[in-house]
């Protein structure tokens, strides 16, 4: 749609939201965003959307809890015919739909105090105070992968049962560009401490010691060429044959998906990285973190992909050599990521999964 602001949420909720109006459900979509000043409204005979304001100074909104942000969702919310409302991440968003009076199922995408030990700064501090606020008043919780929903029970104390419900496959345009397989190895991240991207690029500049011609490409914010991330790589005297593209389009990400050979992603935690998904449908050999929170059941504990101790250099390295060596095993692990992308993150399987927790709260309201 022309002129649509850019909402909040990622792409989960966006997959739901499309999955919804297939099956012929209407959607209100409440958002919000910096790129606007008063409540955006757009509405169709199936669909409507509001985004809200979104104070662009993380300060600002952090120290009244993002009360404006929330007041304004909250009166969109109040004013929609919806008759349940699917809530997405546990803080400004769930803080909306859990004290909406509506029925709601919340669907968290992370652990507040998992994030907050990762990146302990005070804008994180105060996330994690709304998340404890979102969770008194939660009823109903689904997560993205069984790690999740063990540890946001723990962390959060919360009694009852967490159904499992993963996120789909997004959708990328990879099917209509022609696979031209290159010595590429792909990470698609960012550049902080927890992506661990360090870690690959040590890891690649061992690989390239033994096996030449490979090129590796960094795609996700922070890690463009005028990034710290490229000035240490190039201060350590290895940013050979590394490109730093930095932030890319869902057009050029399919593209690099086409061409790559080998998709390394050594994030240290996870709850269930949308990347490696994508990765799985575009039939690149994955590898990934053996202890990185829902990595290994993202990967069906190595079937669909190699887990390695992602801290470790020389062990990425290794399954890197493995896999450009042993295409065979390169070939099965692709196999089964396919079957589980079809089996267990179709947008049939993830929005019914949804909807019959939707349908649940409902009657049971």
């Amino acid at each position: 749609m022309a002129g649509l602001p850019e909402g909040l949420g990622g792409t989960p909720i966006n997959d739901l939201v499309r999955g919804l109006l297939d099956l012929g459900h209407h959607v209100h979509l409440i958002s919000a965003s910096p790129d606007v000043t008063s409540v955006w409204r757009a509405q169709g005979p199936q669909f409507s959307i509001s985004v809200v304001p979104y104070r662009k100074r993380p300060r600002e909104r952090a120290l009244d809890l993002f009360r404006k942000e929330r007041n304004l969702m909250a009166r969109e919310l109040a004013s929609s015919d919806a008759e349940v409302v699917s809530a997405h991440w546990s803080y400004e968003f769930g803080w909306v739909g859990v004290t909406s009076g509506k029925p709601c199922v919340l669907s968290v995408h992370d652990a507040p105090l998992t994030i907050l030990r990762n990146l302990p700064d005070a804008y994180r501090l105060f996330r994690t105070l709304m998340a404890y606020r979102v969770r008194m008043s939660a009823s109903c919780v689904t997560a993205v992968s069984p790690y999740l929903a063990r540890r946001w029970r723990r962390q959060m104390l919360f009694p009852r049962a967490i159904k499992v419900i993963p996120n789909m496959t997004p959708p990328l345009p990879v099917s209509d560009l022609q696979l031209t397989r290159m010595p590429v190895i792909l990470d698609i991240a960012d550049g902080s401490s927890l992506k661990n991207v360090r870690r690959l690029i040590e890891a690649f500049d061992l690989f390239s010691r033994d096996v030449h011609g490979y090129e590796l490409r960094l795609v996700g914010p922070g890690l463009g060429e005028g990034d710290e991330m490229a000035r240490w790589a190039a201060a350590q005297n290895i940013s050979g044959n590394v490109r730093f593209f930095g932030k890319q389009s869902r057009s050029e990400i399919g593209r690099h998906l086409a061409e790559a050979s080998l998709f390394c992603h050594p994030s240290l935690e996870e709850s269930q990285p949308m990347c490696l998904l994508e990765a799985m449908a575009a039939g690149v050999p994955i590898i990934g973190g053996y202890r990185a929170g829902g990595v290994p059941w993202t990967l069906d504990d190595g079937n669909a992909g190699l887990l390695v101790d992602v801290s470790r250099p020389k062990m990425i390295a290794s399954a890197l050599r493995d896999l450009h060596e042993n295409a065979p095993l390169a070939d099965r692990l692709v196999k089964h990521g396919r079957r589980l992308i079809e089996d267990r993150h179709s947008k049939d399987s993830v929005t019914t999964a949804y909807l019959e927790e939707l349908r649940r709260v409902l009657l049971s309201d």
